[in-house]
């Protein structure tokens, strides 16, 4: 009798479905709680499901842990950036959640920007840039504040385009960190310390507890968070064992349309037409970014 068994290039095609699929789902329902939970409780169920996620990962990946942790050791001035990072990932998620309750597409919107800047700060710490590389960021950058005029953007009070590049700068700025960190240490020990501190800047916020607590028992924070974190570990799991990480990055970059449409059909913000626009725009930007 023979046993029946998926491929190595089947399973990486099913981790590859399944992950534009989680994306558009963690978007849809982040956007569901931006209505019924504050903005700053976002960083708590995120950091608390995460680090529930690469605990019940650790006997796949704890030699990683191990590794990454002795490296830690040896470069302690990793931690003052890894410390650094994880204040601004509270700045971040709480900003971005704060501006997904305004729009969706705005919120969505921050990473095709985010992604144009970081290819000149990786160029500062020395990348190479490729001509075509070159070129779509400018574009990227040029495409957002298109989207800052045209875009639902301009819909927006003054606080929403505040919020707007504030998530740009700080998601630029978490990637620069990212960028310097990876050259030193593993992908695992650094999502475990970053959001171990994440989840102290959490509980030093005032009402920080009870944020924590809304994130154990609260349905909506515990899917948001749940799915967050599947996601993450999805998209690493796959990057480590079947894809490229080009090939990952492409495909969550592929829901950008998808989520700008349904903030159209759903919740109103602009057309579908005019949304799909915009993020096919930004799609075909991002590809010769991550594909060069």
């Amino acid at each position: 009798m023979n046993n029946f068994a998926f491929s190595p290039e089947t399973v990486g095609h099913l981790l590859l479905a399944a992950l534009f699929c989680l994306t558009v789902a963690t978007g849809l329902v982040f956007k569901v709680a931006s209505h019924k939970i504050d903005h700053r409780t976002a960083p708590a169920f995120m950091c608390l499901w995460v680090l529930a996620g690469l605990g019940l990962t650790f006997p796949l990946y704890g030699d990683l842990w191990y590794a990454g942790w002795q490296g830690l050791i040896e470069q302690p001035w990793l931690a003052l950036l890894m410390l650094a990072k994880g204040g601004l990932l509270w700045l971040l998620f709480s900003q971005k959640q704060h501006l997904n309750k305004m729009s969706l597409s705005a919120r969505n919107y921050t990473s095709p920007v985010a992604i144009g800047l970081m290819v000149f700060t990786n160029a500062a710490f020395g990348e190479q840039l490729a001509t075509a590389e070159l070129v779509a960021a400018m574009g990227l950058c040029a495409l957002g504040l298109s989207f800052a005029f045209k875009g639902h953007l301009q819909d927006l009070p003054a606080q929403g385009k505040t919020l707007f590049g504030a998530a740009v700068l700080l998601t630029v700025s978490c990637g620069t960190l990212d960028h310097i960190l990876l050259t030193h240490l593993n992908w695992y020990v650094l999502l475990v310390v970053t959001n171990i501190i994440l989840l102290a800047v959490v509980l030093l916020q005032r009402g920080g507890f009870g944020r924590l607590r809304e994130s154990l028992t609260a349905p909506l924070a515990i899917a948001a968070g749940a799915l967050f974190a599947t996601t993450e570990l999805v998209k690493f799991y796959q990057t480590v064992s079947y894809s490229p990480v080009t090939v990952v990055v492409t495909v969550q970059s592929a829901t950008i349309p998808v989520l700008l449409i349904l903030s159209a059909l759903i919740w109103k913000e602009r057309t579908w037409r005019e949304q799909g626009l915009w993020g096919l725009l930004a799609l075909a930007l991002i590809l010769p970014v991550i594909l060069t």
